[in-house]
Order: C-alpha cells, then structure tokens, then sequence
C-alpha cells in the first residue's frame, strides 16, 4: 500500500500531524508512507523514520507542475489531505492525482475528494490533532479517547550543538523560557518576563532563554533587565528539539514551542489569548502544564499579570 499525507501548513501543524505518521505506521507496518510538506515545515520531519519520502512544495509554478507530475507517477492507493476547510492548493494537488482514493474537505458543490471529511464548523470542539485523524478513518484508524502527543525526532547534529552547549552550564535543572511568537499579540511585555524570572532561584535552576533569532532586541533588553538567566542560540527548529526535551520545565508565549514541548512531556505554563475555539484547537498536550488565558474579551496577551505566572510556577513545584 502506498499512501500520501498533505500537510502544507505552519511548522505547528507539521507538529501536530506528527501522531497521524505513527498511527498509520502502526496501522500498516508495510505500507510506502510518503508526505507532501510546505517548503517551511518539512525539515520538522527529516528524521521521522516513519516517513519513507517527503515532497516539499513551493509556491512557483515550476515546482507545482514538477510535484503535480512526480505525484501522478506514485500512483497512490490513498491521497490523504486533512485539512478541514477549503484550499486552493490542496484542490490543485487532488485534482491532478491518479490516487485511487482521495479524501479530503469538499466545499459544498464542488468534490474534488473520493471521501469527505467533516469541516472547521463541525471540528470547533476538538483539538488540531482529533480534526487531522478524521482523515484516517477510511483506513479503519480512529483517534484514541486521549488525544495522542506529537512525536519528533531529534538530528544528532542538534544534539552534538546542545550538549557542547551544557557543558559551559552547572549542573541543575534547567527552566527554558520562550518569549517569541509570530503574532504580536502573543507576545509578553519584558517588564513581565523579568518579575517572573527574579522570582526563580538561581541556586536551583539554570534560567535559560531561548533564542531563535528573531527577537534580538526584545532579548537584550530582558537582559539589561535581568542577569539571571543564559542564553541558548537556536540555529534551527531541531536545535529547539533538543533543548526543550532536556527541560524541567517551559515557560512560553503560544507558538510551536508548545507543541515540541508537548511531544516530550515537558511540563509547561504557556500564556494564550482568550479565544475559546482556538485554544480548544490549540490547547498544550502535555500530562502537567499550565495554561494561563487572557481577560475575556481581549485580543492578546499583553492583560495577563506577571502574578498570575509567578503563581502558576510555585504550584508547579509545590
């Protein structure tokens, strides 16, 4: 059997397609599993062995017509495409294969997928990974009662990185703190972050802050404001892999961030804006985490107080 899976969007959702990989692999030990990846989320599953080739897209005709023919030659028993809402791309890709079973989001008078899958208003209760099994059920594989974790791998060249790095640190449990985020209104003020970080003891705990290059002055101004904490680099989203599995615990602004912390049980407070839909579908999939909303009403979370966090993280060591 030889089976694709469309996952094209955010490094997110790469993430959190993680546990539909395992659940066919499992479902089907002999089958050819191929994924068809955006060209900024595939390098989440490039040490994934239960992925036997992946396909990148990007957004260029040449590359377009280049996938659209390697894809027809494959000759797929099933076209998996998860998505539960309309998507041009996703359309195209679909409509050009020769798979002999397409499943995947029909917009209403148009069916482009063999099987239907129910929609974004038919999914707003369950979280991102219960919407992406929806698309396996035709393979007689069902979401678990508990929502599975996503699975990553981590590249030994990231390891090699992060253990060079831990021999300049002492000998303690690290905290790993993230304060990026691709949106700004989940991003925290620093004056918050720092009456956090002063509450941690030093004594205990390696303070970590991880740098991902993408908030260089946000990350020297909280270290004008705080000389308790290090830093960690990021070079890539692997190196993040890394350090975040060898936390005692993270403390982060919503992003992917929670999601790779999810994928290795790592305890978490993660601070989210109050939109209930979206954290039902986004909500931390670890045993012990902390999740902090918003007010109600609001569009960020710059109205979350700093005692709120500070609270949250003595209990998680009380």
């Amino acid at each position: 059997m030889k089976i694709l899976i469309v996952q094209l969007g955010r490094i997110g959702d790469m993430i959190l397609a993680t546990p539909m990989f395992r659940a066919v692999r499992e479902k089907y030990p002999d089958a050819e599993i191929h994924v068809l990846a955006g060209k900024h989320n595939f390098f989440v599953i490039n040490n994934n062995p239960r992925i036997d080739k992946i396909y990148i897209h990007k957004k260029n005709p040449f590359n377009i017509i280049k996938n659209i023919l390697a894809l027809k030659k494959e000759k797929y028993d099933y076209w998996l495409d998860a998505k539960d809402h309309y998507s041009n791309e996703s359309k195209i890709f679909a409509k050009w294969s020769n798979a002999i079973t397409k499943v995947g989001f029909n917009r209403s008078g148009k069916k482009v997928f063999d099987i239907s899958i129910p929609s974004n208003d038919e999914n707003k209760n369950l979280h991102f990974v219960q919407r992406l099994f929806n698309a396996l059920i035709p393979l007689g594989i069902k979401c678990p009662e508990e929502t599975p974790k996503p699975e990553l791998f981590v590249s030994p060249d990231s390891e090699n990185y992060v253990n060079v790095y831990f021999e300049t640190l002492p000998l303690k449990p690290i905290i790993l703190i993230n304060i990026s985020s691709g949106s700004p209104d989940r991003m925290w003020e620093n004056e918050n972050w720092s009456k956090v970080i002063e509450v941690i003891d030093e004594e205990k705990y390696n303070i970590i802050l991880l740098d991902s290059g993408t908030d260089e002055a946000l990350i020297q101004d909280l270290s004008a404001k705080t000389n308790k904490m290090k830093i960690f680099k990021s070079r890539s989203i692997t190196d993040a892999f890394s350090i975040i599995k060898r936390a005692k615990l993270l403390l982060t602004v919503d992003t992917s961030i929670v999601h790779i912390a999810s994928a290795f049980n790592i305890p978490q407070i993660a601070l989210y804006v109050n939109l209930e839909e979206f954290y039902k579908k986004f909500h931390p999939l670890s045993d012990v985490d902390k999740p902090i909303l918003s007010e109600k009403g609001g569009n960020s979370i710059k109205n979350i107080k700093a005692d709120e966090v500070i609270s949250a993280l003595k209990n998680m060591f009380s």
